[in-house]
C-alpha cells in the first residue's frame, strides 16, 4: 500500500452518483458505481446478519460503501480489461489510502471471510442488475457468466469456511429477485448453490 496515497475528496466520492458501470455490455438503463454501493451495502447488511457472522461490523460496513469507491477517479474498468493488468486488485490504491487499508484488512482477516462476503453480495447485485435490465445477447451471455461466478464462489466458500451459513447467499439472491406475488419472480431465477461432492477415490486406493 502506498502510505503517501492522498484521500478522496467529497466532491470526487459524489461524483459516483454519475461515473458509469457496464458500458461494454448493453443495458436498458444505466447503473452508476453510486447505484451499486448502495445496492451492495444494503444486501451485505443483510447478509453479515443472516450469517451472524463474525465480521467485524464497523470495518465490514465501511468496506460496503467504499469497496469501488475510488472509480470516480479510475472509472469502472470492465473484467477483460482488468486481465491485462498486473495487479487488478490494487486499482485506485494511489487515491485513498481508507480504501486501500480497508482493501487489505478485507483480504486478509480470518484468511479473507471480509472479502470473500463482499464478493458475494457484490456478485449478486451484479446478476441481479443484469437480468432486470439485460439487452440482446452479449449482456445475457454476461448475466449467465455472473450467475455462474456467483454459484462457484458460493461452493468455495463453503468449503474454506463451512462452520458459515453460506446457504444465507443463494436464500439473500432469490428472496431479492422475488416479485410481489408469492411464489413470482420478476427477473431472473432462482438459483441454488450445494457444496461440490467429494471427488470418488482413485481404483487404486480402494479399501480392500
Amino acid at each position: 500500500m502506498n502510505t503517501e496515497a492522498r484521500e478522496l475528496t467529497i466532491h470526487e466520492l459524489l461524483r459516483n452518483q454519475h461515473v458509469k458501470r457496464w458500458h461494454i455490455v448493453h443495458t436498458d438503463r444505466v447503473q452508476t458505481v453510486a447505484d451499486h454501493l448502495w445496492a451492495v451495502t444494503v444486501l451485505g447488511w443483510e447478509l453479515h446478519h443472516r450469517m451472524h457472522s463474525i465480521v467485524p461490523w464497523e470495518s465490514y460496513t465501511r468496506l460496503l460503501v467504499l469497496h469501488d469507491s475510488t472509480e470516480s477517479i479510475t472509472g469502472d474498468w470492465p473484467t477483460p480489461a482488468k486481465r491485462h493488468l498486473t495487479d487488478p486488485g490494487t486499482l485506485g490504491y494511489e487515491f485513498s489510502k481508507e480504501y486501500a487499508a480497508l482493501d487489505q484488512w478485507a483480504g486478509s482477516w480470518l484468511e479473507g471471510l471480509p472479502a470473500a462476503m463482499l464478493k458475494c453480495v457484490d456478485l449478486i447485485e451484479a446478476v441481479r442488475f443484469m437480468w432486470m435490465h439485460v439487452h440482446g445477447a452479449h449482456a445475457r451471455s454476461v448475466a449467465l457468466l455472473l450467475e455462474s461466478a456467483l454459484i462457484k464462489h458460493t461452493q468455495h466458500c463453503m468449503e474454506r469456511w463451512p462452520s458459515e451459513n453460506w446457504d444465507a447467499v443463494a436464500q439473500l439472491f432469490n428472496e431479492s429477485i422475488r416479485g410481489p406475488e408469492p411464489g413470482s419472480f420478476y427477473d431472473g431465477h432462482p438459483i441454488f448453490v450445494v457444496p461440490k461432492p467429494e471427488p470418488a477415490p482413485a481404483l487404486d486406493k480402494v479399501p480392500g
